[in-house]
């Protein structure tokens, strides 16, 4: 039987990823995040012969009742330690080791490898939230290239966002080809520093963001020109050499960013904020006791003299 494929614009490094399974310094398989399972596979679990295998998923797979969809018909439910039911103890998974690869479900089959569709063709890339797909990406010496392949069918595909032909020429893309040519030549010139690059591109597209809120979109070609002819000239290395280091000012926003992740990471493990509460607690006190101590040792001294 020929398998039948279509053509794909995918990232390079998507060649030399592989999932390192539990050698892997953070896995995915812990975590708050919501894990959805499309209405195939679900149904899969659901007609399984008995045993322990389908006592698992029939435990741990329940339905979203609250607009499910085909792509998320059901979930898995995590642990109170926020750890997959099918995660064994060698940090495997249990459903790909007793049913294979073709019984995950989308989410699990695809991660960290991300879909777009723009004007029909399929896009692919991969998250930098998986350490492996952060290493091929960004410690290849060959950079970061879009290449055409060729992908089977039937492949799992959930695409982040959609853009057809019309949305391309009249609609909310108009402009997208424009702006990712030069967010992507901007990434690759080593000129500037990786993060004079991040900076260039956030006042980029802060101008581009002006001229949307202004309704004067028609400008960003303008603006895409002006910032293109900047960075290759080297314009903007003056203007990062007046740039004062303003420690303070970074630290104020690391605490700020820390802050932020930080409560809603307490705010989603309740238990976990009750143990660090706790823990705080413990810790105060135990300061208190002790400068306590120290001052009780400074007036015996004085009273022996």
């Amino acid at each position: 039987m020929v398998t039948k494929t279509h053509k794909v614009l995918a990232a390079n490094y998507l060649k030399k990823f592989n999932c390192i399974g539990s050698a892997c310094e953070d896995c995915c398989c812990i975590g708050t995040w919501l894990v959805s399972v499309d209405k195939a596979t679900f149904f899969k679990y659901r007609n399984l012969p008995p045993g322990p295998i389908k006592e698992l998923l029939e435990r741990n797979v329940v339905r979203n009742r609250r607009n499910p969809s085909d792509e998320n018909y059901a979930r898995v439910k995590f642990g109170k330690n926020n750890q997959c039911p099918f995660l064994g103890e060698d940090h495997l998974c249990l459903i790909h080791l007793n049913l294979g690869e073709a019984f995950l479900g989308k989410v699990c089959r695809t991660y960290p490898r991300y879909s777009n569709i723009v004007d029909g063709r399929i896009e692919k890339v991969a998250s930098v939230s998986c350490p492996e797909a952060a290493r091929v990406a960004l410690l290849d010496p060959e950079g970061i290239r879009l290449e055409e392949t060729l992908e089977a069918v039937d492949a799992p595909l959930i695409p982040n966002y959609q853009l057809s032909a019309e949305e391309l020429h009249s609609g909310r893309g108009k402009y997208f080809y424009e702006l990712r040519t030069l967010t992507v030549e901007v990434l690759q010139n080593r000129k500037y520093d990786f993060w004079k690059r991040l900076m260039i591109l956030g006042l980029f597209y802060q101008a581009v963001q002006k001229s949307i809120d202004a309704e004067a979109a028609a400008e960003i070609p303008v603006i895409v020109m002006k910032y293109r002819n900047m960075a290759v000239s080297g314009a903007f290395q003056d203007a990062f050499a007046d740039i004062p280091s303003a420690t303070v000012v970074q630290r104020k926003i690391l605490r700020q960013l820390v802050g932020e992740r930080l409560k809603t990471y307490l705010e989603e493990n309740p238990d976990t904020a009750k143990l660090v509460l706790k823990k705080s607690l413990d810790a105060a006190a135990a300061r208190e006791a002790a400068r306590k101590a120290r001052e009780l040792t400074r007036r015996k001294g004085a009273l022996d003299v």
